[in-house]
């Protein structure tokens, strides 16, 4: 899923840090961390997509659709029980590639309420200035 990122979706939405960055953090990165495993499911949920079908069906094709849903519920709920942990990157992460998957699937609608609530729930935490 990180080739799909990186090659397709990551020059146009740099959400996720730099591959070699990332690499290392999935390499190095503790196995209780549930903010990063958030982040990797909704990786997952939104690359799942976007994969191209393999001929053996494996990957890709209806199959990576199921696997995407299922993997975007399970990031849905794992982001809601790290919001009642307090917000992060890696959420706010994960709430950015939910969002593209939902537009992705035609949920407009709950891709701009996902960063909504992203924006919100991090635009203090962030020390983000905008002059209006």
């Amino acid at each position: 899923m990180a080739d799909v990122y990186y090659n397709n979706v990551w020059p146009t939405f740099p959400f996720l840090p730099t591959r070699p960055t990332f690499e290392s953090l999935l390499l190095s990165a503790p196995i209780q961390s549930e903010a990063f495993s958030t982040v990797l499911l909704a990786l997952c949920a939104y690359c799942g997509r976007l994969s191209p079908s393999s001929e053996d069906g494996l990957v890709g094709g209806e199959a990576g659709n199921v696997a995407a849903d299922l993997w975007y519920e399970q990031a849905r709920s794992a982001v809601y029980m790290c919001l009642r942990k307090g917000s992060s990157v890696e959420v706010a992460q994960a709430l950015l590639l939910l969002a593209l998957s939902d537009h992705g699937k035609g949920n407009e609608t709950q891709a701009w309420i996902l960063v909504g609530n992203d924006f919100s729930l991090n635009f203090d935490k962030f020390n983000v200035d905008f002059f209006f």
